[in-house]
Parts: structure tokens; C-alpha cells; sequence
């Protein structure tokens, strides 16, 4: 089936790539009425098993027997854990096109530990497939990371680690900031934004001391 285009929400990816946007698709895998999938019936493995084909081999496209020439082949980019549980995913068209092969778009999402599990790996590169609105780029000097709050566990732990590490709570960002993304994004004396930074993800909220 084949519906009207409609506008998507960017991700970092899309963006960093803009002027191959056309190569970029996001599959959404739903029943004949649009809605979600579920696989509560055995009736339900060929589908998906058709949809695990899709996720090992990518998705063929276009074309017809008597004509190829207009037949793509395509490959899984990655998914956000909020795009996983709808059922859909970032793929892009094979090309050769050095500028957008697979291995060099994931090179440039950042530096991942290659010894984490499939799944674990992932969700970290999913964090930049995240849906987001685009407010302004930060140079190195205008990000300062704060080290995590840990605290040494009780004598006799044999724990390896040896230490609770506390990752919650929220980071800060100066009202001059806070001002520009209210003017970016629309917003009415919001002091709090959830954002998404080279990686990381989190609670931004104003603090007037900032410069």
C-alpha cells in the first residue's frame, strides 16, 4: 500500500547527511489498517519471520522482473528505543556514494565499545536516531561535563565496581541559552528543556549564575 508522503521529524542523522536525505527511510511495520503488529498467535510466524528477513538482509525495492532498472536494495541504519517499540526503522538505499556507506555513517555517530553486547550497542547508537528538533551547535568550550556522584560501598562488598554511581538528576544551562531555545522552539518562559547533546540525553534546567 501506498500513501500520500507526509512530513517526518529529523534525527542528528539525517541532518548531519541533509543533502542525501532522499537515500534516508524509515520503515514502519503495521498491519493493513496502520496499526501495531502482535505476535500473541502462531498464525503470526510468517509474518514475523518475514520481518526478521527484513532486519538480517535489508529490503528490496522497485523494479519488476522484466525491468531492474529501477530496483533498490536497502540496509538497516538503526532505531531509537521509542521507534523499536512502534515497530519501525531507520534504513538507507544502497549506493555507492562514498559519503554515506553504512560502515562511515556509523563511524561518525561516535566511538562504541565493541566489546557490548548487539542489543547494548544499539540503544547507544539509537540515542542519535532520536526524533529532535535541531536548536543550535555548542562549541567544546561551551559543554562542561560533570563527573557522576559516587560513593565507596560498605567494608566487606564484593561487588567488583566497589562503589554506588548516582546518574540521576539535572544538568544546567545559563538563562542566555535557555532564551534562545524558547525563541527556537516557540516556548513561553520554559526553564527546563530534555535534550539531546553528542550522545547524551537528559534534563537541562536554567541556572542564573551561568555566564
Amino acid at each position: 500500500m501506498v500513501a500520500p508522503l507526509q512530513r517526518e521529524e529529523t534525527h542528528r542523522v539525517v541532518r548531519k547527511y541533509k543533502k542525501f536525505k532522499d537515500y534516508f527511510f524509515r520503515l514502519n511495520m503495521v498491519t493493513e489498517q496502520l496499526d501495531k503488529l502482535h505476535f500473541g498467535h502462531e498464525r503470526m510466524q510468517p509474518l514475523l519471520d518475514f520481518m526478521i528477513g527484513i532486519l538480517g538482509n535489508g529490503l528490496n525495492f522497485g523494479g519488476s522482473s522484466l525491468d531492474e532498472s529501477y530496483q533498490y536494495d536497502s540496509e538497516i541504519v538503526n532505531y531509537s528505543n521509542s521507534q523499536l517499540k512502534s515497530h519501525s526503522i531507520w534504513m538507507i538505499v544502497k549506493t555507492k556514494i562514498p559519503q554515506i556507506q553504512l560502515s562511515k555513517i556509523i563511524s561518525d555517530l561516535g566511538e562504541f565499545d565493541t566489546n557490548d553486547e548487539p542489543l547494548k550497542m544499539y540503544a547507544r547508537r539509537g540515542q542519535c536516531f532520536t526524533t529532535t528538533k535541531f536548536v543550535t551547535v555548542l562549541s567544546s568550550d561551551e559543554v562542561r561535563v560533570i563527573p557522576d556522584i559516587k560513593i565507596k560501598k560498605e567494608p566487606g562488598c564484593t561487588d567488583p565496581d566497589g562503589e554506588y554511581t548516582f546518574t540521576d538528576g539535572c544538568g544546567n544551562i545559563s538563562i542566555e541559552l535557555g532564551k534562545l531555545v524558547n525563541e527556537k522552539l516557540g516556548l513561553y518562559l520554559c526553564t527546563a528543556y530534555q535534550i539531546r547533546l553528542g550522545g547524551a540525553k537528559g534534563t537541562l534546567v536554567c541556572k542564573p549564575s551561568l555566564g
